[in-house]
């Protein structure tokens, strides 16, 4: 739980701060916070449903939330109005981290 909300706050103040990781370091976060998120949602599959069920349905929200938020990152660097909001949006998601590592 400590490790998923770290994740959140850190990639929310990636985000606010518009840095830039180089490739291999980009794809080291992103597979730490992915073992993270992926073990906390595996340990809580649950055993009422069929777990082939539940892991299909997930992989394919997981691929749809990060085309979206490409997709909007992609978009967003475009127009320099929604810049702002995508900063912001920054530091509202390490806002999210902190209530979840407090609560």
């Amino acid at each position: 739980e400590y490790g998923i909300a770290f994740s959140v706050i850190i990639l929310g103040l990636a985000i606010y701060a518009s840095i830039k990781l180089s490739p291999s370091l980009a794809i080291l976060c992103i597979s730490l916070f992915g073992i993270l998120h992926g073990h906390a949602h595996g340990t809580e599959i649950p055993t009422i449903v069929s777990p082939a069920l539940y892991v299909t349905g997930f992989a394919l929200s997981t691929i749809f939330l990060h085309i979206s938020g490409i997709g909007i990152g992609y978009f967003a660097r475009k127009m320099t109005i929604t810049t702002n909001i995508l900063k912001y949006t920054g530091l509202a998601i390490s806002t999210i981290g902190i209530i979840f590592l407090i609560g």
